[in-house]
């Protein structure tokens, strides 16, 4: 998918860690853009506390993603162009050696 995107996977937006759910696993959020324009799809529409709930669709158990026209973490080199923001979210185990972090 991301070569079909034009989007070089080693070149994320930006990945951040939210947190550790009780089952161990951490969620971790990630965005990618790619210049482009979105044809067709369901708008992002509900938003509580005005806050936009996003939908992710569910590609595994763990792992989901989104498309939207949103600019977020966008690097500036793209102001000129219309973009597209591809948004993941994932569940993933501790499996490093070391210890987490309270």
């Amino acid at each position: 998918m991301f070569e079909r995107l034009g989007i070089d996977y080693r070149k994320e937006a930006e990945v951040c860690h939210l947190y550790r759910k009780e089952d161990g696993y951490h969620q971790y959020n990630g965005w990618f853009h790619f210049i482009g324009k979105i044809k067709k799809g369901q708008k992002i529409k509900r938003m509580i506390n005005k806050v936009q709930e996003l939908k992710y669709s569910s590609i595994t158990k763990n792992f989901g993603i989104l498309f939207t026209e949103k600019r977020d973490v966008a690097n500036k080199v793209f102001n000129d162009y219309p973009l597209v923001q591809l948004e993941y979210t994932t569940f993933l185990p501790w499996i490093i050696d070391e210890k987490e972090s309270e």
